[in-house]
């Protein structure tokens, strides 16, 4: 038996549900598509990386009429902003280094190696 909604849609398909549950139509500064996370991050275009998250919910709830908690507003801002940050370069193996691992097989054998590198990785 097919499960019945108890929530009523909103009439149109572009009306949007807000924090509130009330449908915005969209407007032109909200397009039908717009959801939560690009509002984030084109407030952080505005703003900067450095804007805190109440700033940020206040912005978003002018421009697009959407009210966001700024708990919700902090973790978009934290994925967008790892996104956008820089990964460190890994650090690569030299010839010595490899000379030295192999050296050190040769003394101990691989099993000892191993369990450290189980343990630490």
């Amino acid at each position: 038996m097919a499960r019945k909604s108890k929530e009523a849609k909103p009439e149109s398909r572009l009306a949007r549900p807000t924090a509130r549950g009330k449908a915005t139509p969209p407007t032109e500064q909200m397009p039908a598509a717009m959801n939560k996370l690009a509002m984030v991050r084109e407030a952080l275009q505005v703003l900067g990386n450095t804007a805190k998250p109440d700033e940020i919910a206040v912005l978003i709830k002018e421009r697009y009429g959407v009210m966001m908690a700024t708990g919700m507003v902090g973790a978009y801002k934290s994925v967008l902003v790892a996104r956008d940050r820089p990964q460190p370069p890994r650090p690569r193996l030299t010839s010595d280094d490899r000379r030295m691992l192999a050296e050190l097989i040769d003394r101990v054998g691989p099993e000892p190696i191993q369990a450290i590198l189980d343990e630490y990785y």
